[in-house]
């Protein structure tokens, strides 16, 4: 059974991923490699941070 998923996802990004992010405009395709983790330790919220990320 296909189902379609749509879901907002908050980013961090540092140095240079963060100088690539700058360039990003919404509707950009992009690939990113990274991992997902609470937001804070009183925040179960999801955060995505960026290692990569491709354009």
């Amino acid at each position: 059974m296909k189902r379609q998923a749509d879901c907002e996802v908050p980013v961090m990004a540092m140095a240079e991923m963060a100088n690539k992010a700058k360039t990003l405009q919404v509707g950009d395709s992009i690939k990113v490699l990274g991992f997902l983790t609470k937001k804070s330790l009183k925040n179960d919220r999801l955060v995505l941070h960026i290692n990569e990320l491709e354009i």
